[in-house]
């Protein structure tokens, strides 16, 4: 695999854990991939939907295309823009009763997404092995990024790409 699949097969799983992160209203699989903005603001929306007992539904969600449009260097950083064109249904269901609230859930829409990644300069590419930095234990980043034993989270900036901006979410 090139670099460039294999940006873009990464990027696109990040993509992808985020909406699915949305709709299980838990965070928590794709959080290492997040920067500390964009976390932030997308945990507020698991927690408003938390608190309004609904569910963010991305029925049939793919990714149809991404693209590379652009690579960026700052003092300290790689910064990856990307186009993804993913199709779904969005819309919202009552947690309990599962009914139908609002959105769209007789078609899939076709919608255009911005996205940017960051990639610190001075790190190399991840190790094939990640060990928690508290307890040594392995850490499966490709789950969840969190310690099975501690509980630690995996910081993917030290070695990933990780998502800083989104745009038509």
């Amino acid at each position: 695999m090139n670099n460039q699949e294999y940006l873009t097969s990464l990027f696109s799983k990040i993509f992808l854990k985020l909406l699915t992160g949305i709709m299980m209203n838990d965070l928590k699989d794709v959080r290492h991939y997040l920067s500390e903005e964009l976390y932030n603001k997308y945990q507020s929306v698991v927690d408003n939907n938390i608190k309004n007992n609904e569910v963010h539904c991305y029925d049939e969600l793919n990714v149809k295309s991404i693209t590379i449009n652009d690579v960026q260097y700052d003092e300290t950083h790689e910064i990856v823009h990307v186009n993804i064109v993913s199709r779904y249904m969005d819309y919202y269901i009552d947690k309990d009763t599962l009914k139908y609230k609002r959105g769209v859930n007789d078609h899939r829409m076709e919608i255009s997404h911005d996205l940017t990644f960051k990639k610190l300069k001075s790190v190399g590419d991840r190790p094939s092995v990640i060990k928690c930095p508290r307890c040594g234990a392995n850490i499966d980043v490709n789950k969840s990024g969190t310690c099975d034993y501690c509980g630690m989270i995996y910081s993917a900036d030290n070695y990933e790409y990780i998502l800083c901006e989104v745009t038509n979410l």
